[in-house]
């Protein structure tokens, strides 16, 4: 079985750290050593900043006032946060707003069927997961039937056919709208679907090729 395997720790020992020093292109250790404390200190400010970012948006909410507003929930389905270290976790409880969140550190294709036969609502959903095509095929299904109408999905990495495909399937076949595309860069593109306020109507052999 091949997994996703997107982070690794800095080896201790000195013949571990020439060792990648060597592979990354460094001329020594030190010089590694160096760049590795340049990118780490970028990485504290970003975390500085995306703490301010989490406060300023739930802040956006005018049913949240000084004391926080216990039914303003937002729900995170990640299974990989062990493996960043739960930065995100360590990021929401230093903005003092670990009861607004309801985490689940498990699959999505599990976690989503729980929620709609709950009769979940939401109003917001974004997504960032895994890139196959049937892994968001699923997500996007789950998602229109879990979102009121009229909601937006925000979708990362929107440059990679297979998510292209997914969105293409929900705005032929499920009456959904492109409301917006972005750029960061060439190789990282985003866009912003919104629901249909009521459910198209499809008879029973209804498909439009994507």
């Amino acid at each position: 079985m091949i997994e996703d395997q997107q982070t690794h720790e800095i080896p201790k020992s000195r013949e571990g750290l020439a060792h990648i020093a060597c592979f990354m292109g460094f001329d020594d250790v030190e010089a590694f050593s160096t760049a590795l404390r340049g990118e780490l200190d970028r990485k504290e400010a970003n975390r500085h900043e995306a703490r301010d970012a989490l406060l300023e948006a739930f802040a956006l909410d005018p049913r949240i006032g000084a004391g926080g507003a216990p039914e303003i929930r937002h729900v995170a389905i990640d299974p990989n946060q062990a493996g960043f270290s739960n930065i995100a976790l360590q990021l929401v409880d230093e903005a003092g707003l670990r009861d607004h969140l309801e985490f689940y550190e498990e699959p999505s294709e599990m976690v989503l069927p729980r929620l709609l036969a709950d009769r979940r609502r939401f109003d917001f959903a974004f997504v960032d997961g895994n890139h196959r095509f049937d892994w968001v095929f699923v997500d996007l299904i789950y998602l229109g039937r879990l979102l009121r109408g009229g909601a937006v999905i925000f979708l990362d990495d929107y440059q990679l056919s297979s998510i292209g495909k997914a969105v293409a399937f929900c705005v032929r076949n499920l009456g959904w709208s492109i409301e917006e595309e972005g750029t960061a860069n060439e190789h990282h593109h985003w866009v912003a679907l919104r629901t249909p306020l009521t459910p198209l109507q499809r008879d029973f052999d209804f498909f439009v090729d994507f």
